[in-house]
């Protein structure tokens, strides 16, 4: 078996990373990744994507900021896989419309009037009679936003996701007016359980990092 990984700066503070394995000399798993440098010296995932899953499918990726969607969509066109992948550039949220974002090295910061004008959407809007199979949400804090913008798919027991990866931020949280309460509610609402990513049930978000809410099987 061999492993390769390789890194590529595309502009300072911005990488694109590569990385694959080989069985017997077969293609077994290719990952390409999207990473912005944080204040802190560590690599942030932006983007991620797996071309070896052996099934059709899609991934969708939304990102509001045009430079970014520009590097995406040329990581897109370099590696051939523009019929698998697919880039909208727009923030999401809880409805359509407008909203303003102030770039920052490692997150941006969403305003109403203060900023760079972007065009925002929710996931019912963008996937009205779709199914989505598996949803990863970074939003910098607005994590329930995202969740009040897919009533809709949520609701439906034949369309929502099985799994949503969530990275949470309970640090912002104050400024979308979320808890942990309503945001676990929430999910539990439409049948979720959650857990942390080494299995263990979780009833109480209280620190930064990624939780999974899957559907019981």
């Amino acid at each position: 078996m061999g492993e390769r990984d390789y890194w590529t700066l595309l502009v300072p503070g911005v990488r694109l990373a590569t990385e694959y394995m080989t069985r017997k000399g077969q293609m077994v798993s290719f990952v390409i990744r999207l990473e912005k440098l944080r204040e802190d010296g560590t690599w942030r995932l932006v983007a991620r994507y797996d071309t070896c899953h052996g099934w059709p499918h899609l991934d969708v990726v939304f990102e509001p900021q045009s430079e970014n969607a520009r590097f995406l969509h040329r990581t897109v066109q370099l590696n051939h896989v523009e019929d698998k992948v697919q880039i909208r550039e727009a923030a999401v949220g809880e409805k359509t419309g407008i909203i303003c974002i102030s770039p920052g090295q490692s997150q941006a910061t969403i305003s109403e009037s203060e900023g760079i004008p972007v065009k925002m959407t929710s996931l019912d809007a963008e996937f009205p009679s779709e199914r989505i199979d598996v949803l990863k949400i970074d939003v910098e804090g607005a994590e329930e936003k995202v969740l009040q913008g897919a009533e809709e798919v949520l609701a439906s027991k034949i369309r929502r996701p099985h799994s949503i990866f969530i990275e949470v931020h309970p640090y912002n949280w104050k400024i979308f007016k979320t808890t942990s309460d309503t945001l676990v509610q929430r999910l539990i609402k439409h049948g979720y359980q959650l857990r942390r990513l080494d299995g263990k049930p979780l009833g109480k978000i209280e620190f930064y990092g990624e939780i999974l809410a899957e559907i019981p099987k």
